[in-house]
């Protein structure tokens, strides 16, 4: 069977992690890009030195940069800073912004830094098109300029018709003998994150597929054998949480809590 001790350890897949967003913060998609190191020649411009593959994160609130080389900093750009995003030649594009936060270079963990000075940042879409990215981020964009209620209102929808796409990789189940009873969409709830995704319920297990692809675990799996107590739970103060707990074949206690929609949708 699958160990439930081991799937609670994730490991991230990068250095980028959903705890890296700010309070109430989505992560929406990412993008295979390169990043071009800008080097000074002139008064009249600049020119690419070098380049850094990466992938840039595409967040409610901001764009993530998350370089391949370890020993180079994320860059963390905050929709608020950014004075515009726009088209350069062929499928490169510019972010012009007022502050960057760098995290984690060296991957080591420590204080942000924050680079007030207003810069250019000039990258490469690798397999994208730069038309789409360019309406998508400017959507985002323009909602840092609403009012706080009526941007989480649109940034809800946005994610909710992202869940509403995703159908559960049946590839995944443990047996050929399982058959889905029930699949619907939830949230895995831990300390400072939100994990939207998608639920199904078998006669073995349940098993939960995250909606992002930030875990080095593509789906979690929680075998029946292992549940010995499940209980109904408030979240955000509404009777819309489920907590399970879990024993393990060394008798480690554990537990794994989600949300839903609504109080019928846990119900059932």
């Amino acid at each position: 069977r699958t160990s439930m001790f081991l799937q609670q350890h994730e490991k991230s897949l990068d250095r980028f992690s959903l705890i890296l967003l700010n309070d109430g913060e989505h992560y929406i998609n990412d993008e295979s890009v390169n990043y071009h190191h800008l080097h000074s020649t002139s008064r009249a411009g600049v020119r690419a030195q070098k380049q850094t593959s990466g992938r840039l994160k595409i967040c409610s609130k901001s764009l993530i940069f998350d370089p391949i080389d370890v020993n180079l900093p994320l860059m963390k750009f905050s929709f608020e800073s950014i004075s515009g995003i726009t088209q350069s030649v062929g499928n490169t594009f510019i972010i012009k912004c007022k502050k960057t936060i760098h995290l984690l270079e060296n991957n080591i963990i420590g204080p942000y830094q924050y680079d007030t000075e207003e810069k250019e940042y000039l990258f490469t879409l690798n397999y994208s098109s730069i038309t789409e990215f360019i309406k998508n981020v400017d959507e985002l964009l323009s909602l840092s300029n609403m009012g706080r209620y009526e941007a989480e209102k649109q940034i809800k929808k946005i994610v909710q018709e992202k869940e509403n796409d995703m159908v559960f990789d049946l590839s995944w189940l443990e047996s050929l003998d399982e058959t889905p009873l029930l699949e619907l969409n939830s949230v895995r709830v831990t300390p400072l994150v939100l994990d939207h995704g998608r639920l199904l319920i078998t006669k073995f297990m349940i098993y939960f597929q995250p909606m992002n692809k930030v875990s080095a675990y593509p789906v979690l799996k929680y075998p029946f054998s292992d549940i010995i107590r499940i209980l109904k739970r408030r979240h955000e103060l509404r009777q819309i949480g489920l907590e399970i707990f879990l024993e393990d074949e060394y008798k480690k206690l554990n537990s794994v809590f989600f949300a839903f929609q609504s109080e019928d949708v846990r119900d059932r």
